[in-house]
């Protein structure tokens, strides 16, 4: 039995039994310190993707078995016949490359342990207020409660909604649901990204399926875009759609093809940016993105920030790198509000969204991760209408929810 708050037992658990409840977790007094990169800092556990295990031709360790469940990888491990060491642990990385035999290290990700000895790294931030909270949940399908994943406004501030039962909803600004309609096919995948475009028409990355799906207001498909490869036109898995005033249409992708693509408003396709990697320009699982004023600001979640390009593809900087950093914890998506130019990420990891500047200094931080209000659990999308009322893909809880300010 565990009675206290749901971020502390993710983070710091009591014991490898209750961490468990809440999904994998790497049990570190089973590693050698010797294998770890910074082995006096270590902590009793970290999750997935608060550990990295890298290729290292000295590692420790040498991978005896490899395995995928979702974006988690199961890695077996085996040490010299010295050590009675063989853990297996979990992390998440943006491609598989581990292969048996290879030699690894284990190091822990740099935010990870800040926010573990420091208390977060922008515990000191102001919070962020607002007036009113309302949430509700979506239609039920059969017994189950599904959960939204990416949402996008409006010009009349309608909410557009894509849940992981492969549907969009469509809710008026009182919050009523006023339409809805399935995806063309959802049964190996699920869809991750959605977009009202300059011409009414809704784009959403159909992701496990490898391609745009382009509909009309009723639902009904007008056309596709895209197909499975690495090639210009091609996608691995499309997560975020985004349009710029010109109507070129932005995609985003990760898996082990980590890129953004450009195309026009007829579907040509013009250039590409960003590859696989930890570099700046390059990506780890790029995610949710916007457009604003001639530039690309776009989530990277493995490497938990916010990169921005012109949207020629040029690489122009990390966001908060000039105002002394921004620290955020897998941040999945991004928006902007409509009359201070001041975004918002959504953390999935954190279970919070930050304010910032367009410099990336650091204005507020709602939320932690948890089932109460004012709390997130792994949260994917985020949105702002034209009121600047922020709503937020709760995706943990199952629910959507509106913050007014």
């Amino acid at each position: 039995v565990y009675a206290g708050d749901v971020n502390e037992l993710y983070d710091d658990p009591p014991n490898l039994q209750i961490a468990g409840y809440l999904g994998p977790v790497n049990d570190l007094s089973m590693v050698d310190r010797q294998a770890m990169t910074d082995n006096e800092k270590s902590p009793r556990f970290a999750r997935p993707e608060q550990l990295a295990i890298v290729s290292d031709d000295q590692g420790f360790y040498e991978v005896q078995d490899v395995k995928f469940s979702g974006s988690v990888e199961e890695v077996t491990l085996i040490g010299d016949v010295n050590t009675q060491s063989s853990p297996t642990l979990y992390h998440r990385p943006a491609r598989a490359s581990l292969r048996r035999g290879d030699r690894v290290s284990i190091r822990l990700l740099l935010l990870f342990l800040c926010i573990l000895f420091q208390a977060g790294c922008n515990g000191n931030a102001p919070q962020l207020t607002f007036s009113e909270t309302v949430q509700w949940p979506v239609p039920t399908e059969g017994l189950k409660v599904p959960a939204p994943r990416s949402l996008n406004v409006g010009p009349d501030d309608e909410l557009y909604v894509l849940d992981n039962a492969g549907r969009v909803l469509v809710y008026n600004a009182e919050n009523q649901l006023v339409r809805q309609w399935e995806m063309p096919d959802y049964e190996i995948g699920k869809p991750e990204g959605i977009c009202l475009l300059k011409n009414g028409q809704i784009a959403v990355a159909d992701t496990h399926y490898h391609r745009v799906v382009f509909f009309d207001q009723q639902g009904k498909v007008l056309k596709y875009l895209g197909e499975l490869g690495e090639g210009p036109g091609q996608f691995i898995y499309p997560v975020s759609v985004v349009q710029d005033p010109a109507g070129n249409i932005y995609v985003s992708e990760y898996g082990d093809n980590d890129r953004v693509q450009k195309f026009s408003e007829q579907g040509d396709f013009l250039l590409e940016f960003g590859s696989v990697g930890t570099a700046p320009g390059e990506f780890q699982r790029a995610a949710g993105m916007i457009w604003h004023d001639g530039k690309i600001y776009i989530s990277d979640a493995v490497n938990n920030r916010i990169q921005v390009f012109s949207d020629d593809g040029q690489f122009l900087e990390v966001l908060g790198t000039k105002t002394g950093g921004l620290p955020l914890y897998y941040p999945y998506d991004i928006a902007i509000d409509h009359h201070q130019n001041q975004l918002y990420i959504v953390e999935y990891g954190a279970g919070r969204i930050t304010k910032t500047d367009l410099s990336g200094r650091i204005l507020g931080v709602y939320g932690k991760t948890g089932m109460n209000q004012g709390e997130f659990l792994t949260p994917w999308g985020l949105t702002v209408n034209s009121k600047d009322q922020v709503y937020v893909a709760d995706t943990g809880n199952r629910l959507i929810v509106k913050l007014i300010p």
